[in-house]
């Protein structure tokens, strides 16, 4: 929704405008995601009855409960092995093939 409004309103009036409208619907989805949605990290590597604790609101928010779980999540190593293993898949590798050769040099 944010695009088209933008758009709409660029064509109607100066650019600041939509800027700052566009601003503030991002600053609100923010808020209400950092208030109503909870932390959705969850290894299923890990057996369910040994999950760590979740710990408080704010100790999810800040970091600090994945932090003291850190010896049961992947090392850093893994965690760019799983992003490149992603894109080693033939259908991601051919897709990101096909658009560096098409996509126009500026």
């Amino acid at each position: 929704m944010g695009p088209l409004l933008a758009a709409f309103m660029t064509e109607t009036l100066r650019w600041p405008v939509p800027f700052w409208v566009y601003f503030a619907m991002n600053v609100v989805g923010f808020a209400l995601v950092v208030c109503f949605l909870q932390e959705t990290y969850y290894d299923r590597g890990i057996a369910a009855d040994e999950q760590p604790a979740r710990g408080s609101r704010i100790a999810r928010l800040t970091g600090v409960a994945q932090w003291k779980s850190r010896h049961l999540r992947n090392t850093f190593g893994q965690a760019c092995w799983r992003t490149a293993s992603v894109l080693l898949k033939p259908i991601i590798a051919i897709s990101c093939l096909f658009y560096a050769l098409v996509r126009p040099i500026p």
